[in-house]
């Protein structure tokens, strides 16, 4: 410790004087030396200055800091500046609180970049794109990423589609919709991937706005009665997959161009579905490029009135589910079961389709689809013979019916089926169905039934169809029915050994009205690859939806040996040839008017209430034919008419004939065939006036080979 020490006094001066006193000098110097410090007390002395010196240079130290902190201190001026600022803060606390608020971000302006940007909020520009998650609560959010879903998420969707123009699912979430969302127009629904799981007997989005698109989701429909309802229009619902029992997964009803594009349907284990895709009453719909696989019923129906639309490179499969018993002597009964439910079945025996004495329990098709059939022939099977049952969960792959019109169907590939792959039906017509390719079908390829009308089946490719029928109108390539309908250019293919079209193009019922050339069915230039009973079959039967116009285009055409002769001398009918009678009804017949005549010498004048009948005898030659007769008329007067007769099933049977009212000279044709049911092979054409008169001319009669 440093010694602590009191300064001596200063000596007093000293004086000269007389005498010097030695001892007081010493005396003084003594007293001197005793005021000075010790040896310890200099140390100390040293310790507390080297202390003092530290201390001097630590404040020197503090002070020039001081003086640098003073020179970073605002000026007056600037004092002034700050005062103002924090004035605009206080002023500012409002503001300050909204944007430590949810909704704060609203308050910061932004716009894109580039020329003519236009300049919006930060909020209004989020708001445009938001995720589904962003409008459930806690729970709902853990129960969407659960996996298992047991709430209703309908209403977060409906609040999201509320806010923003988009709205994507989150791909790690399954959203389960147990009531019916509305979908206003301008809205995206992106799912990303993420999953929506319907629920029984709810229709899950409703669109009932324009403009729409619900894209990439992975849908669960999950009994859903429609999952996706479509009453707008140019709405899109596009790129999704949908699996789960269902009514429909699209539905759209009264729609104008509804897309229903490039989607993926997989039916494999669904128990039910009733329709896949559905337009009804729409227009310009546009069902394109979509997947499907075992779909129970139908992959794509078109019906009521629709009106224009496009249906083109869809993929339907359905897989064909089968097992074979080989049978003993005079087995009847089999028991079948397949892997996978069914509706629709058949058998082949010995590879061969069999239709005709069996029965099915249950009967098909089947009111539940089921893995157990029980087939019963009416016979007992002989020993070794192969029973097989095919069975199939598809119908029809693409349905066009009711009234719908001018829909095109093209470039689709349908394989398997358990009945035909592509239907029109109904009163449906204008239809184009082209450049398909369609396999292993358990009835017809493509089927036009009865009131389908100008409708056109051309550049097909269709292979080993009617894989358990073996009806006449089932039993082939193409079902041919309907009216002023065209069948060119198709292949068609037996391939399987034995083969299981009996028929190429089959000709079912059809309606022509007054059997004239542009109410005919026409078909022709088509290939045949294979064995078939017949390539083209005609069915004449006691019927007059069956016996009306066709028309072979590109076949041999040869002309009848003679024509009819009106020039030659005649009174009331012309002379008999070798292959021509004449007879009739009434007191004059029929007239020779030389002078209202088409090129010759004469024509043949109608007479009210009379008729003539003229017969061709040269029967061979018309079987197996389609009969073509041309003439011209020209009408005076009244009502006279040009009508057919054939003997079918013993009866005598009359065409509708054509009536003839044009006042000016007019060409006519009357086109119809003759198959093995009429008996005998030719006709009788019966020509008269109910009332005034006409006057025909130029007969001309020629076959063209039906096979």
């Amino acid at each position: 410790m440093t010694s602590v020490f009191t300064k001596p006094a200063p000596l007093a001066p000293l004086t000269r004087a007389r005498s010097v006193d030695i001892n007081a000098i010493v005396n003084a110097v003594d007293s001197a030396f005793d005021q000075l410090p010790n040896v310890e007390e200099i140390n100390g002395l040293k310790g507390a200055v080297s202390t003092l010196v530290d201390i001097v240079q630590t404040v020197d130290e503090a002070l020039i800091e001081v003086d640098t902190q003073l020179d970073a201190l605002p000026t007056a001026s600037e004092l002034v500046v700050l005062q103002g600022n924090i004035s605009d803060l206080n002023t500012n606390k409002a503001s300050l609180a909204q944007l430590a608020a949810p909704s704060g971000a609203g308050l910061a302006g932004t716009s894109a970049a580039g020329t003519g940007a236009v300049a919006t909020t930060v909020r209004a520009k989020m708001l445009e794109s938001v995720t589904v998650n962003d409008y459930m609560s806690s729970a709902e959010r853990v129960d969407a990423l659960s996996g298992s879903p047991v709430l209703d998420h309908a209403a977060a969707f409906a609040r999201a589609l509320a806010a923003a123009k988009t709205v994507h699912g989150d791909p790690a979430c399954v959203y389960r919709i147990g009531s019916t969302v509305d979908v206003p127009s301008n809205k995206r629904l992106l799912g990303g991937g993420a999953t929506i799981k319907g629920v029984a007997g709810v229709v899950a989005f409703h669109i009932l706005g324009d403009r729409n698109r619900i894209y990439d989701w992975d849908i669960d429909a999950n009994g859903a009665l429609y999952f996706i309802r479509n009453d707008g229009q140019r709405n899109s619902i596009e790129w999704n997959t949908f699996v789960g029992d269902v009514g429909h997964y699209v539905f759209c009803f009264g729609a104008k161009y509804p897309r229903v594009c490039n989607n993926t349907v997989d039916g494999q284990g669904v128990y039910l579905i009733t329709t896949s895709f559905v337009f009804e009453d729409c227009a310009s719909i546009n069902a394109s490029h979509n997947t499907f696989t075992d779909i129970e019923h139908w992959c794509i129906q078109v019906r009521g009135a629709t009106k224009h639309g496009t249906i083109c490179g869809n993929v339907c499969s359905a897989s064909e589910y089968n097992a074979t018993i080989v049978a003993t002597a005079g087995q009847t009964v089999f028991n079948f079961t397949i892997s996978n439910s069914c509706h629709l079945a058949g058998v082949q025996v010995n590879g061969f389709p069999y239709d005709v004495g069996v029965t099915f329990a249950p009967a098909i098709p089947a009111a539940t689809p089921t893995k157990n059939f029980t087939v019963t022939f009416a016979a007992g099977r002989t020993a070794g013979d192969s029973v097989k049952l095919i069975a199939h969960r598809a119908a029809e792959n693409i349905q066009i019916n009711g009234t719908s019109s001018d829909i095109t169907i093209s470039g689709n590939t349908c394989k398997g089926g358990g009945d035909s792959g592509i239907l029109l039906a109904g009163s449906s017509k204008r239809c184009s169905v082209t450049g398909n390719i369609i396999s292993n079908i358990a009835y017809a390829g493509i089927s036009l039934e009865g009131g389908v009308t100008g409708c056109i089946v051309s550049g097909n490719i269709i292979s080993d169809c009617s894989l358990v029928t073996t009806t006449a109108t089932y039993s082939s390539g193409i079902l041919l029915g309907g009216g002023d309908n065209s069948v060119f250019g198709n292949t068609i293919e037996n391939t399987t050994t034995p083969p299981t079209m009996k028929y190429g193009v089959s000709v079912n019922t059809y309606n022509t009205d007054d059997g004239t050339a542009d109410k005919s069915l026409k078909l022709g230039l088509n290939t045949y690859i294979g064995t078939f009973t017949k390539k083209i079959f005609i069915p004449n039967e006691d019927s007059a939806q069956r016996r009306q116009s066709i028309v072979i285009v590109g076949g041999l055409t040869t002309p009848y040996p003679e024509r009819i002769n009106l020039d030659g001398a005649w009174t009331n009918v012309p002379v008999n040839t070798d292959y021509w009678t004449y007879t009739g009804f009434g007191a004059t017949l029929a007239l020779r008017d030389t002078t209202i005549k088409q090129g010759g010498v004469a024509s043949l004048k109608t007479v009210a209430g009379e008729y003539v009948e003229i017969t061709p005898t040269a029967r061979d030659i018309f079987f197996d034919t389609i009969v073509q007769i041309t003439f011209r008329a020209k009408n005076d007067s009244g009502s006279s008419y040009v009508q057919t007769f054939i003997t079918l099933a013993g009866s005598v049977i009359g065409s509708p004939g054509i009536t003839i009212t044009d006042p000016e000279w007019r060409h006519y044709t009357l086109s119809f065939p003759i198959t093995a049911n009429i008996t005998p092979a030719t006709f009788m054409m019966r020509v008269g006036a109910n009332t005034g008169f006409a006057n025909v001319d130029q007969f001309d009669v020629q076959m063209t080979r039906i096979d």
